[in-house]
């Protein structure tokens, strides 16, 4: 039916080029005197590494799905993420659960299912639906340990590219038994 037969690979190219792009933008940084954030091998192998493998994770699971759900599936399905955001938030004690913070949370979630749900009359295969609903949960870790790393290397130090140059080896190297298999 069309669509790219290979989208972990691809995957691993798009996170191969942005690590090129973050370690290039890195080397420019230290001629300019701002030199990439110290990453210590316990925030590496706490944080960092982790943050890429689940990024891995997340995008493979995310992918392989699509071959077995429809967009909708997916989207309504992926919706959870901000739910697995709020639960690991609250686990690693980034965020106070309050009544109001979840009943937010509860009706964004809510909103893109009902919004998705009317093209969503196609069955739905069991195992299109673990794969997103593990790329969800795996997404909303992620989201959770980007935020200990950038408190652990702090913040002032951090934007989104150096986290790019701090997470895409491991994303990258995740991503390579990922796309073999």
């Amino acid at each position: 039916e069309g669509g790219c037969r290979f989208p972990v690979l691809m995957t691993l190219v798009h996170m191969s080029v942005k690590l090129v792009l973050a370690k290039r933008a890195g080397m420019v940084g230290q001629r300019r005197g701002e030199p990439p954030p110290h990453v210590s091998w316990r925030t590496w192998f706490v944080y960092a590494g982790p943050v890429g493998v689940t990024t891995a994770l997340d995008v493979a699971a995310s992918n392989a799905s699509l071959f077995y759900v429809s967009i909708s599936i997916y989207t309504v399905v992926k919706s959870t993420t901000i739910v697995f955001v709020l639960f690991y938030s609250v686990l690693y004690h980034l965020q106070k659960c309050t009544a109001p913070l979840v009943v937010s949370v509860l009706i964004i979630s809510a909103g893109v299912v009902l919004a998705s749900m009317g093209n969503a009359d196609q069955p739905v295969d069991a195992l299109g639906f673990v794969l997103v609903f593990f790329a969800s949960a795996t997404g909303g870790y992620r989201w959770a340990l980007t935020e200990l790393l950038m408190k652990d290397l702090g913040t002032k130090k951090m934007n989104s590219l150096m986290t790019i140059y701090v997470i895409s080896p491991a994303a990258v190297v995740g991503l390579i038994p990922l796309t073999v298999w």
